[in-house]
């Protein structure tokens, strides 16, 4: 009697019977195959756009002040830029930054006042790659 007990669980994979065995298998291939495929449009679709998206219209930590990028205004009192008598300005220069062939210019600005702006300071806007791939973009 004792043999018929255990005949019953031996083999058996974490007690399913074929059938459910079968259909775990299945299950977990499909679900290995949905996540590859999801990673890899994933990954490609990280690798052929931009970052970041948008560039915003003042550099990092500066307000704008009229939502058009025309006047930017250091609140936070960040940067070296300084007038004639020394006295630090609270604005900038405006900057169009929806033409990506200004990006040049505004980065070697924003070196030389030690001030940083998400997409224009962190890439390098002067090489030749980055203006292949505006004019690429149509954004030169």
């Amino acid at each position: 009697m004792s043999s018929t007990i255990s005949s019953g669980s031996s083999g058996s994979f974490f007690g399913l019977g074929p059938f459910q065995k079968h259909v775990t298998i299945v299950a977990c291939c499909i679900l290995l195959l949905v996540v590859v495929v999801i990673g890899y449009f994933m990954r490609e679709d990280s690798l052929n756009s931009a970052w970041p998206p948008s560039v915003a219209n003042c550099p990092d930590y500066w307000e704008d002040t009229d939502g058009t990028g025309a006047k930017c205004v250091n609140t936070h009192d960040i940067g070296s830029y300084f007038d004639e008598n020394e006295h630090k300005i609270k604005s900038i220069p405006v900057f169009n930054t929806k033409k990506k062939s200004k990006y040049c210019e505004i980065k070697r600005w924003m070196d030389n006042v030690h001030l940083t702006w998400d997409g224009i300071t962190d890439v390098d806007p002067c090489s030749d790659a980055f203006k292949k791939q505006a004019v690429a973009d149509k954004t030169w």
